[in-house]
């Protein structure tokens, strides 16, 4: 199969929410983008470059029960496939401020910027972007440290980086400001 990065596709909805909402969202390759706004609904986008959304392609499975909203995006594993150009998968998604959230993405970065609740990131080899010198996440409630953020370098790397974010913690803890 031949297949050139010329294809795009974009995917969207919207998802009333009345009171304490929950969002899960899982995907096997894709960069996710959780951010806040003052709305009582879910947004939800999804991007693609050189694949097509549909049966054989990325498909996008969404359930809502109550206030918990379920998103899937899976991009087919071909056995043999040629590909020219660039492919990507963006998952865009914009949320009330106190939100219940689980995202996980088997290949690519989270990037979360003011959640507050309880929030659980998970990345199979991708990164989730934070504050170098203090671990801090868009969200200064949370931090990040080692592979997950610098991509898997040396496990001296990892160490240190987690050093880092466990004295700005320790800071934070103590009311002391943190911000590079």
């Amino acid at each position: 199969m031949l297949s050139t990065a010329l294809l795009a596709d974009d995917w969207s909805k919207k998802f009333t929410i009345a009171g304490h909402p929950e969002l899960r969202v899982d995907t096997n390759d894709g960069a996710v983008t959780v951010r806040t706004w003052d709305h009582k609904e879910i947004s939800a986008r999804v991007t693609t470059v050189g694949w097509k959304i549909g049966s054989g392609e990325v498909t996008v499975t969404d359930h809502q029960t109550g206030d918990r909203v379920e998103l899937e995006v899976r991009i087919p594993h071909r056995v043999f496939e040629v590909s020219f150009g660039h492919r990507s998968v963006r998952v865009e998604i914009d949320v009330p401020r106190e939100i219940r959230t689980d995202i996980h993405t088997g290949d690519g970065g989270i990037t979360v910027d003011g959640l507050h609740g309880e929030t659980r990131l998970s990345t199979g080899d991708g990164h989730i972007e934070a504050d170098p010198a203090t671990g801090r996440t868009a969200n200064p409630r949370y931090f990040a440290a080692g592979d997950c953020v610098n991509g898997g370098r040396e496990v001296v790397d990892a160490v240190a980086d987690g050093k880092r974010a466990a004295l700005a913690i320790m800071k934070s803890f103590q009311g002391v400001h943190t911000d590079a």
